[in-house]
């Protein structure tokens, strides 16, 4: 493996518990040298990365509704619901807020299907205030 395939790894190796030991010996570097050259190819570090694709995954699950946010939590790698919340926060925001953000996203999309796109924020005219 070389290490431009290092992102394709940590995305492959989804739910698995991977360490930077295991990424380096993949791509045939030490340990250092792979974070320093994984850095410089995508400006951020291995950890990171893997964390920021954890968390992008578990957003469906979040958005889906249904699953309380500990199972969320569990099933995305971490040991508990406030870690994991913390997180979350860190890189998106509040799992409510991508809640909403979501359904907001969806009704626009209805709207914009319908033809009765409005900005955000613009507010409606009352009828015969012309």
């Amino acid at each position: 493996m070389t290490i431009e395939r290092a992102p394709v790894l940590i995305e492959q190796c989804e739910g698995q518990r991977l360490t930077l030991a295991g990424l380096a010996a993949a791509a045939r570097l030490s340990t250092s040298h792979f974070c320093r050259l994984f850095r410089q190819q995508t400006e951020v570090t291995p950890t990171a990365y893997a964390e920021h694709r954890r968390l992008e995954h578990a957003k469906r699950p979040i958005d889906e509704g249904g699953r309380t946010l500990a199972q969320v939590a569990v099933a995305a790698g971490y040991a508990d619901q406030s870690h994991f919340t913390r997180c979350f926060r860190k890189y998106v925001g509040t799992p409510s807020d991508a809640r909403v953000a979501t359904a907001l996203r969806r009704a626009l999309a209805t709207d914009r299907g319908a033809g009765a796109h409005r900005e955000p924020g613009a507010r409606r005219r009352p009828v015969g205030d012309w």
